[in-house]
């Protein structure tokens, strides 16, 4: 059985990049069927799961997983998870090799998950909020404010190391925006 190593939540970041405590504190979100296989080798996996829609953003869980331990012993998982939270700009995102993913919208945004989460790009904000790492997965969790416009909207991943070639997964927006329109206050007020 894996053990859970690194774990990190950051809500001075949330709180810097949203200017206000999170919605999703005080909002029951509603979860959203759009899990999806980002990219998988047979060696290793990159999986999008765990949406939840917000009345302003979405959450979702990003996996990446390798089916056996690096055989040099490298302890990928941690040097992925610290660039992945570190909020220091770096001028690349993902080691040589390693695990990347990006985000891109109707309207021209493009996010680089990694160095680049943290980040806003006019009014949109792609926030990291936890992980968990072990020596054969990193799982983390991001929040993207606010939801997107209607249409689709894409999720690149590439991992070179294990075999992952870039490949894109589509995601239809309006099933984030229906489902943020159903979410309901934890305290009533909605």
């Amino acid at each position: 059985m894996q053990k859970q190593r690194h774990r990190l939540y950051v809500p001075h970041m949330i709180e810097m990049n949203l200017g206000t405590r999170p919605e999703w504190e005080e909002v029951l979100g509603q979860h959203v069927e759009i899990e999806r296989i980002v990219g998988r080798s047979p060696q290793a996996v990159i999986a999008l799961k765990n949406v939840v829609a917000y009345p302003s953003g979405f959450a979702m869980d990003v996996l990446f997983r390798r089916r056996d331990p690096d055989p040099d012993g490298a302890d990928w998982s941690r040097s992925v998870f610290d660039e992945f939270f570190d909020p220091t700009p770096k001028p690349q995102v993902g080691q040589k090799g390693g695990p990347k993913l990006r985000m891109g919208f109707s309207d021209g945004t493009v996010f680089g998950i990694g160095a680049e989460s943290g980040k806003c790009v006019g009014v949109k904000t792609l926030i990291p909020v936890k992980g968990t790492s072990s020596e054969l997965s990193l799982e983390c969790t991001y929040v993207f404010h606010p939801l997107p416009e209607p249409g689709e909207f894409w999720i690149e991943g590439e991992w070179e190391a294990v075999g992952i070639r870039r490949n894109v997964a589509l995601i239809d927006a309006r099933l984030l925006i229906e489902a943020g329109a159903q979410a309901r206050s934890l305290f009533g007020e909605r």
